[in-house]
């Protein structure tokens, strides 16, 4: 605050923690955004240094430390570049690149992407984090909410050493810890979670059989082996029913000409064949 000037209360209430304000005071115009992550605290900036707009997430503790120091390293066309982390006392904050677009919640909703699109969304994230672990590095929370796609279609991984694996939606792919491991089984998930539900796919019992096949994935080939036999599936043509069996077929109309014994003249004067009718006209109503 300005010196002389009186401190009113809404002043305080309104301002934030002076930990986050010294943090703050090193970037131009931050503003608080609300992202996905349920509790997370962050702000959109501008860096002057760098001359661009970052992102700002604040963790509540450093134990994320060298997750995030190992993030500085990923170069890669799939990977949100993480470019420093800065510390305050006990609170870290990371600051990285903020792409404009949606996370694939945002855009899929309740609904199942097409084969294609299912593609265009899982191969780059396959990509991200084999040059990930190739680093030795694991991302701790692959989830629909930290894929991206931006202005263009094109899919990203964000959020690399900022996700708590130990968070109740990412524990039971990774029991508590960032693993290489934890990753694979959290996409596999999300794979399973967004198969399509349309042609070849239409079928709960063809669905359910493929979504087994897909979380017994131990390795990321074996994903990226079953992403391939997927599109071959998906252009498969739909099986027909088979053709109905056909019973013998009976004739209709009058019995042929040769279940009549006609003699020959009684054959001119009724040439179809057709029995004569006897009618007594003399029988009494």
């Amino acid at each position: 605050f300005a010196p002389g000037r009186f401190i009113l209360a809404s002043d305080i209430m309104n301002s934030p923690p002076m930990s986050d304000a010294r943090i703050l005071s090193l970037f131009e115009s931050p503003g608080k955004v609300e992202t996905a992550t349920p509790g997370a605290t962050v702000w959109l900036a501008r860096d002057p240094g760098a001359g661009r707009s970052v992102l700002i997430k604040k963790l509540p503790d450093t134990r994320a430390k060298l997750r995030v120091t190992a993030a500085l390293g990923l170069k890669h066309p799939s990977i949100v570049t993480t470019h420093r982390w800065l510390q305050d006392d006990s609170t870290l904050y990371v600051i990285r690149d903020v792409p404009r677009g949606k996370n694939l919640r945002q855009i899929l909703g309740a609904h199942r992407p097409e084969p294609e699109a299912l593609r265009k969304y899982i191969t780059p994230i396959l990509e991200a984090l084999e040059a990930a672990h190739a680093r030795q590095t694991a991302h701790g929370g692959v989830s629909m909410e930290n894929v991206l796609v931006i202005e263009g279609g094109k899919t990203l991984l964000c959020d690399f050493g900022t996700t708590d694996p130990s968070d109740p939606r990412h524990k039971p792919h990774y029991a508590g810890a960032a693993t290489a491991e934890g990753d694979i089984r959290a996409l596999a998930r999300l794979i399973a979670d967004l198969l399509p539900a349309s042609g070849t796919f239409s079928q709960p019992a063809v669905r359910a059989r493929i979504e087994g096949i897909v979380l017994r994935c131990d390795t990321l080939a074996d994903l990226r082996e079953t992403m391939a036999a997927l599109d071959r599936l998906a252009a498969a043509p739909l099986p027909q029913p088979a053709p109905k069996e056909v019973g013998t077929m009976r004739p209709v109309g009058p019995p042929p000409l040769s279940s009549y014994d006609l003699s020959g003249d009684e054959r001119k004067s009724n040439p179809m064949g057709i029995p004569k009718l006897s009618v007594n006209l003399n029988r009494p109503d």
